[in-house]
């Protein structure tokens, strides 16, 4: 389809019209051009996915963990940017549905951007200082929060993501049995977040693996 090699071999596979200025004199002109002509999807404004060969003609559309692992690439880099929260339990396993949104841990503060995809959330966390593994995804390989982590943010600040406190323990419950809650207790303790610990055994129905000097509200995660 006479797609540049700069766009055909994009990783992420997400341009945006600064990665062309040295090819093209009206590079958002030339995006739309191939956005017409079904190389390309329009994700946002000054975001274009790069539609794999194999979907070209048809309805794809990446998921919004995906465009927002692979925005939040193309902006600030891929050590820098970490699929967390809700977003990390559905990459997990721990959410059967797909979600119009996606939180996405970056290093800067930054509003939600709506996409085509869905909501993408930005969170200002330092990736480094998160527990993290590798993903790959239709649009980028990077970064996720482990279980660990993953259960230890989903209780924290469980109203992140659109799901109920109910639908929040149970990701906590599907996640338990992958938890390592040893190391979930350390990274609490790094990271001063004991009582979003205590938070996730309620609601997987263990031990609290710390110790708190005062009573902790479950924010509804223990409900069925």
């Amino acid at each position: 389809m006479g797609v540049p090699v700069e766009i055909a071999t994009a990783d992420p596979r997400v341009v945006r019209p600064v990665d062309l200025r040295a090819r093209y004199a009206n590079p958002a002109k030339e995006l739309r051009r191939l956005a017409r002509r079904g190389a390309l999807l329009r994700l946002g404004h000054g975001y274009y996915a790069v539609i794999p060969e194999e979907y070209r003609g048809t309805a794809w559309r990446p998921s919004a963990e995906s465009a927002g692992l692979a925005i939040g690439q193309a902006d600030y880099g891929t050590d820098h940017v970490a699929v967390m929260g809700v977003s990390a339990a559905r990459l997990l396993g721990a959410v059967p549905r797909a979600l119009g949104v996606a939180v996405i841990a970056v290093s800067v503060q930054r509003p939600p951007l709506e996409t085509t995809a869905g909501c993408i959330r930005f969170v200002t966390r330092r990736v480094r200082d998160l527990d993290v593994c590798r993903v790959d995804t239709d649009l980028a390989a990077g970064w996720a929060t482990t279980p660990e982590q993953t259960v230890l943010d989903l209780a924290d600040r469980p109203a992140l993501g659109h799901l109920s406190p109910r639908e929040i323990a149970q990701c906590i419950r599907r996640l338990a049995a992958d938890v390592d809650w040893e190391a979930l207790a350390a990274l609490a303790r790094a990271q001063r977040k004991r009582p979003a610990a205590v938070r996730a055994a309620a609601a997987a129905g263990i031990e609290a693996p710390v110790k708190v000097s005062r009573p902790v509200p479950m924010r509804g995660l223990t409900g069925d």
